[in-house]
């Protein structure tokens, strides 16, 4: 007796219901993936435009045209890379920073890449990563938040103008934790090598103005985010946007002190999908991933079709 043949338009209607749940298996992950890795916003906070209250902001000039010479701005994950050594980069008290007396304090470290002339986006990072760290319920004195300026042109001077408005505002914001210990806050300015190697070991790279703009304070084009790093100074954790979750940044900073760097959900965002800075999120290589994966199962499954119609029919004893 010969076996049935499948019709073929229900063996298309098989390749097509596989290849709608594999698209939905692989989609469902990754965005499980993605919620689990940023911090609620994080993709619209780039975005925002977050109310805060009215504080001293320093004057700015108009932005101005952005440079086509020099490298776009990129901020990719180095985990487990250390900063450079023999950094020499200032404290706004014009004070040098001991980064061996860092490490020996224990106490993780959350670096934010910044400029102090800003008055746009850093701010509002600035104002999130005080909001977050009140929110993780660590004590302030168990991390220390350290911004570094990208512009050679900021002086101590600057970094201490600043560094009164954030301690302010940190006091206003979380009053109950902030009031009684203020935040560890420390704002560093650094010549162009020193910053240039900061940067560059957690794989922050901002964009120039054109040099024909004549603005005098040009605004610089730069991704959004801050880094956990271990007491050591090695890459632990990336957080990217303008809001950050406290429940993840608290495991950030509990794991940094032990000297952990990264979990899996850091590993695998990492083999999936890289940063794009310019609207502050994550631009998914995945989807070529998918269009390949796709074409390859449906290429078998029209080789299996195909074979499966050309076999003469078989027959049972």
């Amino acid at each position: 007796m010969a076996d049935k043949d499948i019709p073929l338009h229900r063996m298309w209607y098989i390749a097509g219901g596989l290849l709608l749940v594999l698209g939905m298996v692989v989609g469902v992950a990754y965005a499980l993936l993605l919620h689990w890795h940023l911090a609620p916003g994080g993709e619209a906070g780039a975005r925002a435009i977050v109310e805060t209250i009215p504080l001293p902001r320093l004057q700015t000039a108009p932005p101005a045209p952005i440079s086509q010479l020099t490298p776009a701005p990129d901020f990719e994950q180095r985990l487990g890379e250390r900063l450079p050594p023999g950094l020499h980069l200032v404290d706004a008290a014009g004070q040098p920073i001991d980064w061996s007396a860092l490490a020996a304090s224990g106490r993780p470290l959350v670096l934010l890449p910044a400029y102090y002339r800003c008055d746009t986006l850093c701010g509002t990072v600035a104002h999130g990563a005080l909001e977050a760290l009140a929110d993780t319920g660590l004590p302030p004195d168990s991390w220390r938040l350290l911004l570094f300026s990208i512009d050679t042109a900021d002086r101590p001077a600057d970094a201490l103008a600043l560094q009164t408005v954030y301690a302010d505002y940190a006091a206003w914001a979380r009053p109950a934790v902030y009031t009684a210990h203020p935040p560890d806050l420390r704002l560093l300015t650094g010549a162009a090598d020193q910053t240039a190697a900061l940067a560059g070991s957690i794989g922050f790279r901002w964009q120039l103005p054109s040099s024909a703009s004549g603005a005098a304070a040009p605004q610089l084009a730069h991704p959004t985010g801050l880094v956990v790093l271990t007491p050591q100074g090695q890459v632990s954790r990336y957080f990217f946007g303008v809001r950050f979750d406290p429940a993840k940044l608290r495991s950030a900073l509990v794991d940094a002190a032990d000297g952990h760097v990264g979990d899996l959900s850091d590993r695998l965002l990492l083999a999936c999908a890289h940063f794009d800075p310019l609207p502050g999120s994550h631009d998914a290589q995945i989807a070529w991933l998918l269009r390949a994966v796709g074409l390859s199962v449906l290429a078998a499954l029209g080789l299996w079709i195909w074979r499966h119609r050309s076999a003469p029919p078989r027959s049972r004893a």
